[in-house]
């Protein structure tokens, strides 16, 4: 009987952080108005067309969706307000654990390598593809 109540809890603490993490994910995504390099959209309008997509969803129900998550915009910001600066805390001390692993030289490429995933990062965050152009 333990053996099942472990196995129950692991499961539901599973399902807790991949929930979270999809929370965060979403969180993310919608704090960019920029179109997704993928063809992707993002923020709450996405999800709603995504939804409507998937579930064909009715005039009505997608003006409720959308109600629910501008109702919930202002606890959105105000919890990416609070993760977001642990998560690159958090992100940065990683970094720094993973070099401290590494012998020079490969310390060397794994610092540039970050360096060019932070430029890509920011210029796909400003509509600029790797190659200098719009996206």
């Amino acid at each position: 009987m333990m053996f099942n109540r472990s196995k129950a809890w692991a499961a539901a603490l599973l399902a807790a952080a991949f929930l979270a993490g999809a929370t965060v994910s979403w969180a993310v995504r919608s704090r960019r108005p920029e179109p997704d390099p993928r063809g992707r959209g993002r923020g709450s309008e996405a999800m709603v067309a995504f939804l409507s997509r998937r579930l064909d969803l009715t005039a009505e129900q997608r003006d409720s969706v959308r109600a629910v998550f501008q109702r919930h915009r202002a606890a959105m910001d105000a919890l990416w307000s609070d993760v977001h600066p642990r998560l690159d805390s958090l992100r940065q001390a990683m970094r720094g654990q993973i070099a401290a692993q590494l012998d020079s030289t490969r310390r060397e490429r794994y610092l540039r390598l970050l360096a060019k995933h932070e430029h890509r990062h920011r210029m796909l965050g400003r509509g600029i593809d790797s190659m200098g152009g719009p996206h």
